[in-house]
């Protein structure tokens, strides 16, 4: 039964191996055509589940539903459901459709050309293909408005990864059935880091295709001279850096993982430092990061209110 929320085209029988991209967005605007069009033709299917954007972005969603109906859905929350819940709208609507892999996208990540094709085709070269439950593309980051990727060292086909983010994963299908949902108790920062914790406790592997290629908007990506070295800073909101913040640790506790407390807690020192230095609204950014600690050593998860 498809919900009144779905716009667009309806369940059609899938044949061969049948992926389905989930994008979600919010506040995207005319980005999420751009998305949108990368991977259209890369995929069988195609769920958009929107939460509760802004006009301009709704437009832009319209548009694409009329011109792309032939194999295009758009669900439209009424509120902001976090990133965790709205993938798990669309991952369910791609099951109930038989679909053999999902592909979970940003608003704002790129697809290359063949990157599809070519996940599936480093899946194909792999040893032991029952235990691969995750094929990532090698992303290149957008920062100062150009694209950085870093320079392919890999000899293999593939390489086995511990922990991807979430923009760009294929994932086979039948592994939701096996390890549940994305926690949607997270909201939205550290979803996919706790989602591949259980994957891998499930005794599943993750890969990155050295030739699939992918380019990622991360925050807005900018650089600066620190010391005459150049870092980057993510410009991320207030809002995400409490998310950030607050989830690492809860996932560093359930997980009981001290080693990754300590990195986490060393990311965030670090950006907190690059807010200070280099970023507006520093005062905001800085006191949601505290609430942020406070809140994941007192273990509270959810949605921020107030």
């Amino acid at each position: 039964m498809i919900p009144d929320n779905v716009v667009g085209a309806r369940h059609t029988d899938c044949h061969k191996t049948k992926v389905c991209a989930v994008i979600i967005t919010y506040n995207g605007g005319a980005v999420v055509a751009a998305t949108v069009n990368a991977v259209f033709d890369q995929v069988d299917y195609l769920i958009i589940v929107d939460n509760h954007s802004d006009a301009l972005t709704v437009r832009h969603l319209k548009a694409l539903s009329q011109q792309r109906s032939d194999k295009l859905m758009v669900v439209y929350n009424d509120t902001n459901r976090g990133l965790a819940a709205a993938l798990n709208q669309g991952i369910r609507l791609a099951l109930e459709r038989r679909c053999d892999w999902i592909l979970t996208l940003d608003q704002d990540s790129f697809a290359e050309a063949r990157m599809v094709a070519q996940m599936l085709e480093a899946y194909n070269c792999a040893a032991d293909q029952p235990s691969i439950a995750i094929i990532a593309p090698r992303s290149v980051l957008i920062a100062d408005g150009q694209a950085r990727m870093s320079p392919d060292t890999a000899a293999e086909p593939a390489v086995e990864v511990n922990l991807i983010h979430t923009s760009g994963n294929l994932v086979k299908a039948e592994v939701f059935k096996r390890v549940g949902w994305f926690r949607e108790d997270y909201f939205i920062d550290q979803v996919d880091y706790e989602f591949c914790f259980r994957v891998r406790k499930a005794g599943f592997r993750i890969l990155i295709s050295r030739d699939a290629v992918m380019r990622h908007r991360l925050g807005d990506l900018k650089s600066a001279r620190f010391f005459g070295k150049r870092v980057f800073h993510s410009n991320y909101s207030a809002i995400r850096r409490y998310y950030i913040t607050r989830n690492g640790i809860i996932l560093s506790r359930e997980i009981r993982d001290w080693r990754f407390l300590k990195s986490h807690v060393l990311l965030v020192a670090k950006e907190s430092l690059k807010v200070l230095l280099y970023e507006d609204q520093k005062w905001e950014k800085s006191r949601l990061t505290l609430k942020g600690l406070k809140d994941g050593l007192a273990g509270k998860l959810g949605r921020l209110n107030g």
